[in-house]
């Protein structure tokens, strides 16, 4: 039992350190204890520890001897292999997903697009961002290929911090960014509606490396 409430503990410690990093409460010369975060969340060093052991192995923190922990920097180059190994998988998944298309997949994919249109003039990166990744994995999840989605998703985890690195601040300023992505998914949709598919790779190629053009 009391195994089970550690590693609870550990969980919702993880999240909220991760949670808090890509909303940028936390900027990348930010150095994390465990005294300060045991503090912070009224816990013994124990699942604090874990969680941060833990935040190191998946590449989201780097322990540093006798400080503490800081936010690993995602470097460009990074980011850009990350977009292109989205692309390969999730044209593949696209194109699994061709073969089984039905209304009630399309259905789905308009009900998930009209709902993101709600929070268009929200200026909330990180909100917009997590409808943009939304989309992606539920289309994605009709592939049924497990390994398919479960890279895609730890992929989308790490651009999730590489666009907060990069583009917070250019997203603030430019809210015709969340447009910008909303049509793309609406277009992208209406050429699979459309039964042009080879239009429907071409905007989903698009759509992945739109990230690469407002960083350059």
């Amino acid at each position: 039992m009391a195994k089970k409430i550690t590693k609870n503990l550990k969980k919702k410690i993880y999240n909220s350190i991760y949670n808090d990093i890509v909303r940028g409460k936390y900027t990348i010369q930010t150095i994390l204890t465990e005294k300060e975060l045991t503090e912070k969340y009224e816990v013994s060093k124990s699942p604090v520890r874990e969680a941060l052991i833990e935040l190191c192995n998946d590449q989201v923190l780097i322990s540093i001897p006798r400080k503490g922990y800081q936010i690993a920097q995602i470097v460009p180059k990074e980011l850009y292999d990350a977009i292109e190994l989205r692309e390969i998988i999730e044209i593949s998944s696209l194109r699994k997903t061709i073969k089984i298309i039905n209304n009630e997949i399309l259905n789905e994919l308009n009900n998930y697009i009209d709902q993101t249109v709600k929070i268009r003039d929200e200026h909330d990166a990180l909100k917009h961002w997590k409808r943009n990744i939304g989309f992606h994995l539920l289309l994605c999840s009709y592939s049924d290929n497990k390994w398919m989605y479960d890279t895609i998703k730890s992929i989308l985890s790490f651009c999730t911090r590489g666009a907060i690195q990069f583009y917070s601040k250019i997203w603030a300023k430019n809210n015709k960014i969340f447009e910008e992505n909303v049509r793309s998914h609406l277009n992208l949709l209406k050429a699979i509606e459309d039964k042009d598919y080879q239009l429907a790779e071409d905007l989903l190629v698009e759509d992945i490396y739109a990230m690469k053009k407002i960083l350059f």
